[in-house]
């Protein structure tokens, strides 16, 4: 369902091959760590008498000169990340078509070459070339470079089961560490992250007008913007790396005692 939802080819062999070597592993497991409640909730039901966690995914915390707090004044709107069809892109790009003259670029596609043609395609016609870039492929190390040049950030996820139930959105997370205002959909995954007027904006997935509103509260309130941008990256020093770490060890040593 999962597959068939994001728009993938759904091979049943080897479907039913990763089920089977899933199943084996969650049996013979001494703990399950999940990185978002839905996959707990998963895990949980084909294993009731196991060990299960919730431990989601972290970040690396930035240095205070990495702060970008509020946005770059007259910086563009930005996204990062993949451009499959259940990342809604296209919502992004559909949202700034109503937000005149305000400058985007769009990090990722490198998974699929006509994606990138087809995000193009959107842009010209929707009059949105000339002030749109798809920068493509960036090495992670090079990402938060080039989102330190933006004044929003954006995650525009559309409401699939995928969505609601499964994703931990590293970009999500990476987004709070930079200081930089965000849009994002309002589904469970994402609530769990930030909350509405405190560490981002949330929206309605999939409605376009909410989104582009969003955006344009955001780039007209720069005390808005500095005051959400400023509880991000407060919040997401819970989700550092370190401390992700720290609790898969706690973990261990919970199951298997402390090393001698």
């Amino acid at each position: 369902m999962e597959m068939e939802e994001k728009g993938q080819h759904v091979d049943w062999t080897k479907l039913s091959r990763i089920t089977r070597m899933e199943n084996t592993v969650l049996k013979f497991a001494d703990a399950v760590v999940s990185v978002s409640e839905g996959t707990l909730d998963s895990i949980q039901s084909l294993t009731p008498d196991g060990i299960h966690c919730l431990i989601r995914n972290g970040v690396r915390l930035p240095r205070p000169e990495e702060l970008r707090l509020g946005g770059v004044p007259g910086g563009p709107v930005a996204y990062s990340g993949h451009l499959y069809g259940w990342k809604g892109v296209d919502l992004m790009v559909q949202a700034l078509a109503a937000v005149p003259k305000v400058p985007f670029f769009i990090l990722g596609g490198d998974e699929d070459p006509g994606t990138l043609g087809a995000l193009r395609e959107q842009m010209t016609l929707m009059g949105l070339h000339d002030r749109g870039e798809l920068r493509g492929f960036v090495p992670p190390r090079e990402v938060r470079s080039h989102l330190m040049q933006a004044r929003v950030l954006v995650l525009s996820l559309p409401d699939t089961y995928y969505n609601r139930r499964f994703t931990c959105p590293l970009k999500l997370l990476e987004y709070m560490s930079t200081g930089i205002p965000i849009v994002a959909s309002d589904l469970p995954t994402v609530s769990q992250l930030v909350r509405h007027n405190k560490d981002a904006l949330l929206v309605p997935p999939g409605d376009v007008h909410a989104l582009s509103e969003g955006i344009r509260r955001l780039l007209s309130d720069a005390d808005l913007s500095r005051r959400l941008g400023t509880s991000a990256v407060e919040r997401v020093a819970q989700y550092s790396w370190d401390r992700r770490a720290e609790m898969i060890l706690n973990l261990a040593e919970r199951i298997y005692g402390t090393p001698e």
